[in-house]
């Protein structure tokens, strides 16, 4: 079985139960709304593919989940020989629990470079930057520590954000909310229930989101 999570929302009682072994998802993450929906369409042993949801990185080992033990929050672990860490949008290293910024790679290999089209329709290969002999390659991926030490991935940084199977262009809202009194940073996230944006603020309550 091949859906986005908010097509197997939506799709009620027309599948049937204990029928599949695969489930594999794709444009979105799993929420745990659905983590029971997808158990009740799993044959024993079934598995969950891709349930992190679009993730640029290649570290992201376990993307396989047991659809027969309970739902957990999907964390990334880096794959044999990668280094990963959370920056801001400066590239300024974070270690505060619960700041989310975007996933740093650093590995002897990794793609060479990004295909990059100028306004004449020209090609060219822009090479990754270099850190200590490493390739450096600064994710879209948003993440942060956990309480347990782990990195959770949280979605995506893009602007453009997927919603339905359709594109949004989150630009205009984050600029709205940013404009607001206290509030330094916004990041709108994708989510299979509904965008959530998540704010760094002066204050720890925001009472002007609820008019």
């Amino acid at each position: 079985l091949y859906a986005t999570p908010s097509q197997l929302q939506n799709l009620g009682e027309d599948l049937s139960p204990g029928r599949f072994h695969w489930i594999s998802l794709t444009g979105e993450g799993c929420p745990q709304s659905l983590w029971p929906r997808l158990q009740s369409l799993s044959a024993q042993g079934g598995r969950c593919l891709n349930a992190l949801g679009a993730t640029e990185t290649g570290v992201v080992a376990n993307q396989v989940l047991n659809l027969n033990a309970p739902w957990r929050p999907f964390e990334g672990i880096p794959a044999a020989g990668k280094t990963v860490d959370l920056v801001d949008d400066q590239a300024n290293h974070l270690t505060t629990r619960h700041a989310i910024g975007r996933l740093r790679i650093l590995a002897a290999a990794l793609l060479e470079g990004r295909l990059l089209v100028d306004a004449a329709g020209q090609w060219s290969l822009a090479p990754l930057p270099m850190d200590q002999g490493l390739m450096v390659h600064l994710s879209q991926d948003l993440v942060r520590w956990n309480a347990a030490g782990g990195m959770e991935l949280l979605g995506r940084s893009d602007a453009l954000l997927k919603r339905h199977g359709q594109w949004i262009d989150a630009t205009p809202l984050q600029r709205l909310l940013e404009q607001q009194a206290g509030v330094h940073r916004c990041q709108i996230l994708a989510e299979a229930d509904g965008n959530a944006a998540w704010l760094q603020t002066d204050t720890p309550t925001v009472a002007w989101l609820q008019s």
